[in-house]
């Protein structure tokens, strides 16, 4: 089966909009005359977009010297703290790991008991 439009499985028909045969001439006269094909007059291609600076380069070497020169000790904090916070987390897993395994022994008692 060729030419047709599957929806979901199933044969269907396509958007109005894709049924337009305005907007297919369109499509083919811009398409032709893009690829410079045999008979359209050639189109040159649209430019590509400029990419803006986020932040101009005296920002970003101002910003770079302030890390620099900022003291060890800040640098030391902020490892510090981070490290405390992966410890807290890891010690909130191994309370929530133990919990869990408490709750299984007890439902291995509880159906060894059973059993028994």
């Amino acid at each position: 089966m060729t030419g047709k439009y599957i929806k979901e499985g199933q044969e269907a028909s396509s958007s109005e909009e894709t049924q337009s045969e305005e907007l297919q001439t369109k499509l083919w006269e811009i398409s032709g005359r893009y690829t410079s094909l045999d008979g359209y007059e050639p189109l040159a291609a649209p430019p590509r977009p400029v990419e803006e600076e986020s932040k101009p380069k005296e920002e970003e070497d101002k910003k770079a010297e302030d890390e620099d020169t900022k003291p060890a000790e800040t640098v030391e904090e902020k490892k510090g703290d981070e490290q405390e916070k992966i410890e807290e987390k890891d010690a909130e897993k191994t309370a929530e790991e133990k919990a869990k395994i408490e709750d299984c022994e007890k439902s291995a008692e509880e159906t060894t008991k059973t059993v028994d």
